[in-house]
């Protein structure tokens, strides 16, 4: 690898690190409101960070449309639905399902921080807690841990190329919910491994999209039902 080359890999790796940071500014809002009654201030919450999503959306999409516009040797980007890939979505959804129910009832986890916070979040604001977990965040994560990332990094029409995406978005997914090499981080990474592989074989970020927003929507239920 030459130095440029390394250079290049480092300046993406950097543009990276701040598009993660520019994805969590949505939750800072929050930290406006007093945290003693922060119940009451539910809906001007939500409306305020779906307007930070929106716009932060808007601008990680322009990023994903001018590197696919730059090069795109995978043909990744809008193509016509078909109904086979959103049956295979399904199935891949009924996948993770099985996959949660062995984590929970063979797999002897304690419940995670980042879930007890995720809940706890629930119970105080529970409308913006919805619109952020199953509409904005699926869209982000996979703007960034699939179409940005896939392109930035592994931007070759190689096997490969694909694996190693597949492999390594999946990973990253798990330690942006997990920091600790653990059976919760496991848990996360194979859903981040099965969002990639969606978006590699469909090679349209729709579907994996569709297939976030499914998960956390049965999540998001999950949660409520257990209160």
């Amino acid at each position: 690898m030459s130095n440029h080359t390394k250079k290049s890999y480092f300046a993406r790796a950097v543009y990276f690190f701040l598009f993660i940071i520019l994805m969590g500014l949505p939750d800072v809002i929050s930290e406006f409101f007093p945290a003693e009654t922060i119940h009451n201030y539910d809906v001007p919450l939500a409306f305020f960070q779906s307007i930070l999503n929106i716009a932060i959306i808007y601008f990680i999409f322009s990023r994903y449309q001018k590197q696919l516009k730059s090069s795109n040797p995978n043909d990744y980007g809008w193509h016509r639905i078909e109904i086979k890939k959103i049956v295979l979505v399904l199935i891949t959804l009924l996948f993770s399902l099985a996959i949660d129910k062995i984590f929970i009832n063979f797999i002897d986890i304690s419940t995670p921080e980042n879930q007890e916070l995720v809940e706890e979040i629930f119970n105080q604001t529970p409308i913006a807690a919805v619109i952020s977990s199953v509409i904005f965040a699926p869209v982000l994560e996979e703007l960034l841990f699939r179409g940005i990332f896939f392109n930035y990094f592994f931007n070759q029409a190689k096997l490969t190329h694909r694996i190693g995406a597949i492999i390594l978005s999946g990973a990253l997914f798990g330690f942006a919910h997990e920091t600790t090499l653990s059976l919760v981080f496991l848990y996360y990474a194979i859903s981040g491994w099965l969002l990639a592989i969606i978006y590699s074989y469909t090679k349209d970020l729709r579907y994996s999209i569709l297939l976030h927003i499914l998960m956390n929507a049965v999540a998001t239920v999950t949660i409520f039902i257990s209160y």
